[in-house]
C-alpha cells in the first residue's frame, strides 16, 4: 500500500478513484445496460450480463498473463546471464543495449 501523499498513485485514489471506475467498468457500460433493458426476459437479461463479464473477463486474461509470464522468462533470462534460454535469450538483453535501453 503507497503512503497517501505518494505523487505517483496515492492509496486515497486507489479507494475513490478506481472504485468509481471499476464500477463504471463491470456495472454500467452502455453495452451491460443495453443488453440488460433490451431482453426479452429476466433469464435472458441475467445470461446477457454473465455472457459479457464473461467476455470482459477473457480479455483481461489473454491479454495481462503472456506479459506476466514475459516477464518471469525475462527476469530468469538475467539472472541466468544468458545460460537458460540460449536460442532467445543474449546478454545483450540484460546489458540495455539496443532497443531495451
Amino acid at each position: 500500500l503507497r503512503p497517501w501523499d505518494d505523487k505517483t498513485y496515492p492509496w486515497t485514489g486507489l479507494i475513490f478513484g478506481s472504485a468509481f471506475v471499476s464500477t463504471w467498468y463491470w456495472n454500467a457500460d452502455q453495452v451491460m445496460v443495453q443488453r440488460v433493458l433490451a431482453s426479452r426476459s429476466l433469464f435472458d437479461a441475467q445470461t446477457g450480463v454473465i455472457v459479457g463479464a464473461l467476455l470482459k473477463t477473457v480479455t483481461v486474461f489473454a491479454i495481462h498473463f503472456p506479459g506476466m509470464a514475459a516477464r518471469a522468462l525475462y527476469e530468469t533470462c538475467v539472472h541466468s546471464e544468458g545460460s537458460m534460454f540460449e536460442e532467445w535469450c543474449t546478454p545483450s538483453l540484460a546489458g540495455g543495449s539496443g532497443v531495451n535501453k
